[in-house]
């Protein structure tokens, strides 16, 4: 029963809180502004508890729109990730910062309704682009094949791959000015999604673990097929180039699906 109460008061917060962003009437003017008063910078707060971090610039354009334009940056941090066929960062596409190793830089343009026809208040909705550079590194994996007399030989690789996306999606958020002088920014952005593409590319080191090269005793085919399956790139699309004595290798041409999943709560303020 205290749970259907909470559920239920959340909601009714959830609800009520939009809402009220949509009563007051505000058109801002340069009195009491440090320039006109239709820019706004914010940060995402919330997106910081998660290791992100933005910069959000906000245009007021006419009663009920503006132009907004996000920077966004993940950096990684020490530790290890645990990659599996059945676990794959690259299957989880928008889930990709679950990992240690993952870094990634955005740009995000969007056009801004506000439903109420308020200057930079209100409920909004949001249409957007979204291009992201990222990198997921310290990756690796260990594989087995045979030479090219029967005999089994293990080996470990170890990579980075980069990827960059392009998404649209459509956002739905609302935001408060507050203050005596309605120069307090709080956006809340409810939830956004977008799809797209993303075009991948792999590079990294391989090594056989008795040390040797194995030039002649392991043919081509055999050592690409091992690296393409341990990366998780042994796709038709997967285009493979190694050197066997420096014992690195490439792959490009691979695309994948890419989902942008936004959402946080900003502060700001407006000039």
């Amino acid at each position: 029963m205290k749970q259907i109460r909470l559920l239920c008061t959340l909601l009714l917060l959830t609800v009520a809180l939009p809402l009220s962003a949509q009563k007051p009437r505000f058109e801002p003017t340069p009195e009491n502004s440090l320039l006109d008063g239709k820019t706004i910078v914010k940060t995402n707060v919330l997106g910081i508890l998660f290791g992100s971090y933005s910069l959000v610039g906000e245009r007021l354009l006419t009663p009920g729109l503006s132009a907004s334009l996000d920077l966004n940056a993940r950096f990684a941090t020490n530790g290890s990730d645990i990659v599996t066929p059945s676990n794959s960062y690259r299957s989880r596409m928008a889930f990709w910062n679950a990992g240690s190793g993952f870094s990634y830089f955005a740009v995000t343009p969007e056009i801004r309704w506000y439903l109420n026809g308020g200057m930079g208040h209100g409920f909004y909705l949001a249409p957007y682009y979204r291009f992201q550079r990222s990198k997921y590194t310290d990756m690796s994996r260990d594989f087995l094949l045979e030479d090219n007399t029967g005999k089994i030989v293990y080996g470990a690789i170890a990579y980075t791959e980069y990827a960059s996306s392009h998404s649209v999606g459509l956002g739905l958020g609302a935001q408060w000015l507050l203050g005596r002088n309605k120069n307090i920014v709080l956006d809340w952005y409810i939830a956004g999604l977008g799809r797209g593409v993303a075009y991948n590319t792999v590079e990294g080191k391989f090594h056989f673990s008795d040390g040797k090269a194995h030039v002649t005793s392991v043919n081509d085919d055999a050592l690409r097929q091992s690296i393409t399956e341990s990366s998780g790139t042994n796709t038709k699309d997967a285009k493979v180039s190694f050197d066997r004595e420096k014992q690195t290798f490439h792959i490009s041409g691979l695309r994948t699906r890419a989902l942008s999943i936004r959402g946080g709560l900003s502060v700001g303020f407006r000039f």
